[in-house]
């Protein structure tokens, strides 16, 4: 049967593969994400976090009409007016083991960063898919993603959660890192961070004055 990840956050006994949809989720602001296994010729659900019937009809289309990709290894990104998603083939010694799935209600994954970062995931969830499920591996986990993953990369993904998590406020952003504003536009430049303006909501007390 499925794992539904419906959590309220981590706890310590989440198994990888919610870990990993937790992990994902928290970098691509995704409003779902999903985990499925290969078998045979088809693609069973393994894992979900927000998932619903139309995380299936996606996959399965993209599965039948882009086999051939997907088992080369090759991403297969749409964007329309609701926003991003992204299949990412699981590989396991080069062999396609499943895949991941992920929607964002923003238009992500377009830039190569973004897509290093999907196929990052993509191999933690290669553990996730066969480790038992009683057994948590965060460390693990961590280990293989940090151990991929270029400094610029993973400081570059931390920048843009907290960004993000906290709706644009530099302020915000700077207390909780420790420095300065300006070092957080200073990082935001050197990145490679595409600035997003996030319009503040008038207090109704600043508006009736």
């Amino acid at each position: 049967m499925p794992r539904d990840s419906l959590r309220p956050g981590p706890s310590d006994d989440m198994s990888l593969a919610d870990r990993t949809l937790e992990a994902v989720a928290e970098f691509s602001n995704a409003r779902c994400a999903a985990l499925f296994l290969r078998e045979q010729e088809r693609m069973r659900l393994f894992a979900s976090r927000d998932g619903d019937a139309s995380v299936f009809e996606t996959v399965a289309e993209s599965w039948l009409n882009s086999r051939a990709a997907l088992v080369k290894g090759e991403l297969i990104i749409k964007h329309d007016a609701t926003g991003s998603r992204a299949i990412v083939p699981i590989l396991a010694d080069e062999r396609l083991t499943g895949l991941l799935y992920v929607k964002t209600d923003e238009l992500r994954f377009s830039d190569d960063r973004d897509r290093k970062a999907l196929v990052n995931f993509a191999r933690i969830a290669a553990m996730a898919l066969f480790a038992p499920p009683e057994i948590p591996i965060p460390q693990a986990a961590v280990e293989l993603y940090l151990e991929r993953t270029s400094s610029d990369d993973v400081a570059r993904q931390q920048l843009l959660v907290l960004l993000e998590k906290h709706e644009w406020n530099i302020a915000q952003v700077a207390r909780l890192m420790g420095v300065t504003r300006a070092t957080i536009y200073n990082r935001i430049a050197k990145l490679g961070i595409a600035r997003r303006h996030v319009p503040k909501v008038t207090s109704p007390k600043r508006q009736l004055a």
